[in-house]
Protein backbone atom coordinates (compact mmCIF):
# COMPACT_ATOMS: atom_id res chain seq x y z
CA UNK A 1 0.00 0.00 0.00
CA UNK A 2 1.03 3.68 -0.14
CA UNK A 3 -0.13 7.13 0.97
CA UNK A 4 -2.25 7.32 -2.19
CA UNK A 5 -3.90 3.98 -1.40
CA UNK A 6 -4.37 5.00 2.25
CA UNK A 7 -6.18 8.15 1.17
CA UNK A 8 -8.28 6.21 -1.33
CA UNK A 9 -9.32 3.43 1.05
CA UNK A 10 -9.82 5.36 4.29
CA UNK A 11 -12.99 7.46 4.16
CA UNK A 12 -12.32 8.39 7.77
CA UNK A 13 -8.96 9.91 6.83
CA UNK A 14 -10.42 11.94 3.96
CA UNK A 15 -13.16 13.26 6.22
CA UNK A 16 -10.65 14.16 8.96
CA UNK A 17 -8.52 16.17 6.53
CA UNK A 18 -11.57 17.90 5.08
CA UNK A 19 -12.95 18.98 8.45
CA UNK A 20 -9.60 19.83 10.07
CA UNK A 21 -7.94 21.99 7.47
CA UNK A 22 -9.13 25.18 5.84
CA UNK A 23 -9.12 24.99 2.07
CA UNK A 24 -6.63 27.66 0.90
CA UNK A 25 -7.71 30.28 -1.60
CA UNK A 26 -7.12 29.33 -5.23
CA UNK A 27 -7.34 32.15 -7.74
CA UNK A 28 -5.09 30.99 -10.58
CA UNK A 29 -6.56 31.55 -14.03
CA UNK A 30 -4.67 31.04 -17.28
CA UNK A 31 -4.88 29.50 -20.71
CA UNK A 32 -3.23 26.13 -21.21
CA UNK A 33 0.13 26.46 -23.00
CA UNK A 34 0.99 22.78 -23.44
CA UNK A 35 -2.24 20.89 -24.22
CA UNK A 36 -2.06 17.10 -24.44
CA UNK A 37 -1.63 15.81 -27.99
CA UNK A 38 -2.55 12.15 -27.39
CA UNK A 39 -4.51 10.14 -24.86
CA UNK A 40 -1.31 8.82 -23.21
CA UNK A 41 -1.96 11.13 -20.27
CA UNK A 42 -0.40 9.11 -17.46
CA UNK A 43 2.65 8.03 -19.48
CA UNK A 44 3.42 11.60 -20.59
CA UNK A 45 2.85 12.83 -17.04
CA UNK A 46 5.27 10.29 -15.61
CA UNK A 47 7.77 11.00 -18.41
CA UNK A 48 7.64 14.69 -17.52
CA UNK A 49 8.32 13.82 -13.86
CA UNK A 50 11.59 12.24 -15.03
CA UNK A 51 12.38 15.16 -17.33
CA UNK A 52 11.80 17.75 -14.61
CA UNK A 53 13.99 15.81 -12.16
CA UNK A 54 16.76 15.76 -14.78
CA UNK A 55 16.28 19.52 -15.26
CA UNK A 56 16.59 20.08 -11.51
CA UNK A 57 19.82 18.09 -11.44
CA UNK A 58 21.23 20.25 -14.23
CA UNK A 59 20.18 23.60 -12.73
CA UNK A 60 20.94 22.84 -9.06
CA UNK A 61 24.14 20.80 -9.33
CA UNK A 62 25.68 21.91 -6.03
CA UNK A 63 22.63 21.46 -3.80
CA UNK A 64 20.57 18.71 -5.43
CA UNK A 65 20.16 15.40 -3.63
CA UNK A 66 18.81 12.28 -5.33
CA UNK A 67 18.67 9.67 -2.62
CA UNK A 68 17.69 6.55 -4.53
CA UNK A 69 17.58 4.74 -7.82
CA UNK A 70 14.86 5.34 -10.37
CA UNK A 71 11.65 3.33 -10.10
CA UNK A 72 12.43 2.35 -13.69
CA UNK A 73 15.71 0.76 -12.54
CA UNK A 74 13.78 -1.44 -10.11
CA UNK A 75 11.44 -2.38 -12.96
CA UNK A 76 14.40 -3.15 -15.22
CA UNK A 77 15.91 -5.56 -12.69
CA UNK A 78 12.54 -7.25 -12.17
CA UNK A 79 12.12 -7.81 -15.89
CA UNK A 80 15.64 -9.21 -16.21
CA UNK A 81 14.90 -11.61 -13.34
CA UNK A 82 11.56 -12.59 -14.90
CA UNK A 83 13.23 -13.38 -18.21
CA UNK A 84 15.81 -15.53 -16.41
CA UNK A 85 13.01 -17.50 -14.70
CA UNK A 86 10.83 -17.87 -17.77
CA UNK A 87 11.36 -21.06 -19.71
CA UNK A 88 11.00 -21.06 -23.46
CA UNK A 89 11.65 -18.46 -26.13
CA UNK A 90 8.74 -16.10 -25.45
CA UNK A 91 8.02 -13.41 -22.86
CA UNK A 92 4.53 -12.12 -21.98
CA UNK A 93 3.53 -8.46 -22.17
CA UNK A 94 0.27 -6.61 -21.51
CA UNK A 95 -1.92 -6.34 -18.42
CA UNK A 96 -3.14 -9.93 -18.80
CA UNK A 97 -0.14 -11.35 -20.62
CA UNK A 98 -2.11 -11.25 -23.85
CA UNK A 99 0.93 -10.38 -25.96
CA UNK A 100 3.98 -12.58 -26.45
CA UNK A 101 7.28 -11.59 -28.03
CA UNK A 102 10.59 -13.26 -28.71
CA UNK A 103 12.51 -13.16 -25.43
CA UNK A 104 15.95 -12.72 -27.00
CA UNK A 105 14.86 -9.76 -29.15
CA UNK A 106 12.94 -8.28 -26.22
CA UNK A 107 16.01 -8.41 -23.94
CA UNK A 108 18.18 -6.82 -26.63
CA UNK A 109 15.74 -3.89 -26.95
CA UNK A 110 15.35 -3.58 -23.17
CA UNK A 111 19.09 -3.34 -22.55
CA UNK A 112 19.55 -0.98 -25.51
CA UNK A 113 16.92 1.55 -24.40
CA UNK A 114 17.85 1.32 -20.73
CA UNK A 115 21.49 2.03 -21.58
CA UNK A 116 20.42 4.88 -23.86
CA UNK A 117 18.37 6.34 -20.98
CA UNK A 118 21.36 6.33 -18.65
CA UNK A 119 23.58 7.95 -21.28
CA UNK A 120 20.99 10.58 -22.25
CA UNK A 121 20.42 11.45 -18.60
CA UNK A 122 24.14 11.85 -17.87
CA UNK A 123 24.63 13.95 -20.99
CA UNK A 124 21.71 16.27 -20.18
CA UNK A 125 22.77 16.79 -16.55
CA UNK A 126 26.22 17.73 -17.85
CA UNK A 127 25.23 19.92 -20.81
CA UNK A 128 21.56 20.89 -20.38
CA UNK A 129 20.94 20.09 -24.05
CA UNK A 130 17.55 18.53 -24.85
CA UNK A 131 17.55 15.87 -27.56
CA UNK A 132 14.92 13.57 -29.02
CA UNK A 133 16.84 10.67 -27.47
CA UNK A 134 16.42 12.26 -24.04
CA UNK A 135 12.66 12.72 -24.52
CA UNK A 136 12.35 9.21 -25.93
CA UNK A 137 14.21 7.91 -22.89
CA UNK A 138 11.80 9.68 -20.52
CA UNK A 139 8.86 7.98 -22.24
CA UNK A 140 10.63 4.63 -22.02
CA UNK A 141 11.33 5.11 -18.30
CA UNK A 142 7.70 6.11 -17.70
CA UNK A 143 6.47 2.88 -19.33
CA UNK A 144 9.04 0.87 -17.35
CA UNK A 145 7.56 2.32 -14.14
CA UNK A 146 4.34 0.46 -14.91
CA UNK A 147 6.07 -2.82 -14.00
CA UNK A 148 6.46 -1.59 -10.41
CA UNK A 149 3.26 0.43 -10.11
CA UNK A 150 0.85 -1.97 -11.87
CA UNK A 151 2.69 -5.28 -12.10
CA UNK A 152 2.87 -5.89 -15.85
CA UNK A 153 5.10 -5.07 -18.84
CA UNK A 154 3.47 -2.47 -21.09
CA UNK A 155 3.12 -3.83 -24.60
CA UNK A 156 4.06 -0.35 -25.91
CA UNK A 157 7.32 -0.31 -23.94
CA UNK A 158 9.43 0.34 -27.05
CA UNK A 159 6.88 2.46 -28.95
CA UNK A 160 7.40 6.23 -29.08
CA UNK A 161 4.64 8.45 -30.45
CA UNK A 162 6.06 11.58 -32.12
CA UNK A 163 3.16 13.56 -30.67
CA UNK A 164 4.17 12.55 -27.14
CA UNK A 165 7.72 13.74 -27.83
CA UNK A 166 6.33 17.07 -29.10
CA UNK A 167 4.18 17.24 -25.96
CA UNK A 168 7.23 16.74 -23.72
CA UNK A 169 9.09 19.49 -25.57
CA UNK A 170 6.25 21.92 -24.86
CA UNK A 171 6.16 20.93 -21.18
CA UNK A 172 9.91 21.40 -20.97
CA UNK A 173 9.75 24.85 -22.55
CA UNK A 174 7.19 25.91 -19.94
CA UNK A 175 9.60 25.30 -17.02
CA UNK A 176 10.68 28.56 -15.37
CA UNK A 177 13.88 28.99 -13.34
CA UNK A 178 12.04 31.16 -10.84
CA UNK A 179 10.02 28.15 -9.68
CA UNK A 180 12.72 25.51 -9.38
CA UNK A 181 16.14 26.98 -8.60
CA UNK A 182 16.87 26.51 -4.90
CA UNK A 183 19.19 28.29 -2.47
CA UNK A 184 20.00 25.64 0.13
CA UNK A 185 18.61 22.24 -0.86
CA UNK A 186 16.79 20.46 -3.66
CA UNK A 187 15.65 16.92 -2.81
CA UNK A 188 14.27 14.63 -5.50
CA UNK A 189 11.60 12.11 -4.45
CA UNK A 190 12.05 12.78 -0.74
CA UNK A 191 10.76 10.22 1.73
CA UNK A 192 9.89 10.82 5.36
CA UNK A 193 11.86 8.44 7.54
CA UNK A 194 9.88 5.81 9.42
CA UNK A 195 6.65 7.70 8.63
CA UNK A 196 6.84 6.60 5.00
CA UNK A 197 6.99 3.00 6.21
CA UNK A 198 3.94 3.65 8.39
CA UNK A 199 1.74 4.11 5.30
CA UNK A 200 3.38 1.39 3.23
CA UNK A 201 5.58 3.75 1.24
CA UNK A 202 5.46 7.46 0.48
CA UNK A 203 7.80 9.75 -1.38
CA UNK A 204 6.76 13.10 -2.79
CA UNK A 205 8.03 14.73 -5.98
CA UNK A 206 10.34 17.54 -4.88
CA UNK A 207 11.46 19.61 -1.91
CA UNK A 208 13.11 22.92 -2.75
CA UNK A 209 14.48 24.67 0.32
CA UNK A 210 11.45 24.45 2.67
CA UNK A 211 8.79 24.03 -0.01
CA UNK A 212 7.22 20.66 -0.85
CA UNK A 213 6.05 20.46 -4.48
CA UNK A 214 3.78 17.93 -6.16
CA UNK A 215 3.71 17.86 -9.98
CA UNK A 216 0.37 17.80 -11.78
CA UNK A 217 0.43 17.27 -15.54
CA UNK A 218 -3.26 17.89 -16.03
CA UNK A 219 -5.29 20.02 -18.46
CA UNK A 220 -7.41 21.33 -15.58
CA UNK A 221 -6.22 24.36 -13.59
CA UNK A 222 -8.16 23.55 -10.43
CA UNK A 223 -7.37 22.69 -6.83
CA UNK A 224 -8.84 19.22 -6.49
CA UNK A 225 -9.55 18.01 -2.96
CA UNK A 226 -7.61 14.79 -3.66
CA UNK A 227 -4.53 16.82 -4.67
CA UNK A 228 -4.79 18.93 -1.51
CA UNK A 229 -5.17 15.81 0.66
CA UNK A 230 -2.05 14.31 -0.93
CA UNK A 231 -0.04 17.44 -0.14
CA UNK A 232 -1.31 17.54 3.43
CA UNK A 233 -0.55 13.84 3.83
CA UNK A 234 3.06 14.35 2.76
CA UNK A 235 3.34 17.32 5.09
CA UNK A 236 2.03 15.36 8.09
CA UNK A 237 4.43 12.49 7.29
CA UNK A 238 7.33 14.97 7.21
CA UNK A 239 6.35 16.19 10.69
CA UNK A 240 6.13 12.62 12.00
CA UNK A 241 9.28 11.16 10.47
CA UNK A 242 11.37 14.08 9.28
CA UNK A 243 12.86 14.32 5.80
CA UNK A 244 14.87 11.40 4.42
CA UNK A 245 16.49 9.83 7.48
CA UNK A 246 16.85 13.06 9.43
CA UNK A 247 14.07 13.58 12.01
CA UNK A 248 15.59 16.99 12.85
CA UNK A 249 15.65 18.31 9.28
CA UNK A 250 14.30 21.81 8.82
CA UNK A 251 10.54 21.64 8.55
CA UNK A 252 8.44 22.25 5.47
CA UNK A 253 6.77 25.65 5.67
CA UNK A 254 5.25 25.91 2.18
CA UNK A 255 3.16 23.51 0.09
CA UNK A 256 2.88 23.75 -3.69
CA UNK A 257 1.39 22.23 -6.82
CA UNK A 258 3.10 22.71 -10.17
CA UNK A 259 0.62 22.73 -13.06
CA UNK A 260 3.03 21.76 -15.82
CA UNK A 261 0.63 22.29 -18.74
CA UNK A 262 0.19 25.90 -17.63
CA UNK A 263 3.75 26.53 -16.42
CA UNK A 264 2.31 27.77 -13.12
CA UNK A 265 3.31 27.09 -9.52
CA UNK A 266 0.55 27.39 -6.93
CA UNK A 267 1.90 27.66 -3.40
CA UNK A 268 0.71 28.58 0.07
CA UNK A 269 2.22 28.65 3.58
CA UNK A 270 1.26 25.76 5.85
CA UNK A 271 -0.15 28.34 8.26
CA UNK A 272 -3.02 28.76 5.77
CA UNK A 273 -4.19 25.28 6.76
CA UNK A 274 -4.85 26.31 10.34
CA UNK A 275 -3.17 26.94 13.68
CA UNK A 276 -0.23 24.90 14.98
CA UNK A 277 -2.58 23.38 17.58
CA UNK A 278 -4.91 22.11 14.85
CA UNK A 279 -2.03 20.73 12.77
CA UNK A 280 -0.45 19.01 15.79
CA UNK A 281 -3.75 17.40 16.78
CA UNK A 282 -4.25 16.10 13.25
CA UNK A 283 -0.65 14.86 13.11
CA UNK A 284 -1.21 12.74 16.21
CA UNK A 285 -4.57 11.50 14.91
CA UNK A 286 -3.02 10.65 11.53
CA UNK A 287 -0.30 8.56 13.20
CA UNK A 288 -2.75 6.64 15.39
CA UNK A 289 -5.17 6.04 12.53
CA UNK A 290 -2.43 4.87 10.17
CA UNK A 291 -1.06 2.57 12.86
CA UNK A 292 -4.45 0.91 13.26
CA UNK A 293 -5.55 0.99 9.60
CA UNK A 294 -2.26 -0.08 8.04
CA UNK A 295 -0.42 -1.97 10.79
CA UNK A 296 -3.12 -3.36 13.11
CA UNK A 297 -1.66 -1.26 15.91
CA UNK A 298 1.75 -2.97 15.73
CA UNK A 299 3.89 -0.29 14.11
CA UNK A 300 5.84 0.42 17.32
CA UNK A 301 6.66 -3.28 17.62
CA UNK A 302 7.85 -3.29 14.03
CA UNK A 303 10.16 -0.32 14.64
CA UNK A 304 11.64 -2.03 17.72
CA UNK A 305 12.33 -5.16 15.69
CA UNK A 306 14.51 -3.10 13.36
CA UNK A 307 16.77 -1.90 16.17
CA UNK A 308 20.03 -3.84 16.67
CA UNK A 309 20.27 -5.83 19.91
CA UNK A 310 22.10 -4.21 22.79
CA UNK A 311 25.48 -5.71 23.69
CA UNK A 312 26.11 -6.00 27.41
CA UNK A 313 29.48 -4.79 28.51
CA UNK A 314 31.52 -7.12 30.69
CA UNK A 315 32.38 -5.80 34.15
CA UNK A 316 35.35 -8.13 34.56
CA UNK A 317 38.87 -7.09 33.64
CA UNK A 318 39.91 -8.08 30.13
CA UNK A 319 42.48 -10.85 29.84
CA UNK A 320 45.87 -9.99 28.43
CA UNK A 321 46.70 -11.94 25.33
CA UNK A 322 50.31 -12.25 24.25
CA UNK A 323 51.01 -12.22 20.55
CA UNK A 324 54.13 -12.62 18.49
CA UNK A 325 55.11 -9.77 16.18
Amino acid sequence: MSLTSFLTESKELREKLRTSFTRPAFELKADIIAPPLTKNYSVVGQAFDYLLRFWLQNRNKKIVYNHKEWVADIAYERIIAKCARTKGKLIEMGRFGEYTVDKKKFLFALVFFHTQSKESHASFVRTGKVTNKLLQSCLFLARLDIVVRAGFIDQALFDFDDQDITDLKALYQAIADEHFVGKNRVILNPYFGHASTLVGGADSDIIIDNMLIDIKTTKNLTLERDHLNQLIGYYLLSRIGGILDNPKAKRIDTLALYYSRFGLLYKFPVTDLGTEEIILECEKWFYDHANQFMCNGKFEEYLKSLQPPRIKRSTSSPKTVKTRI
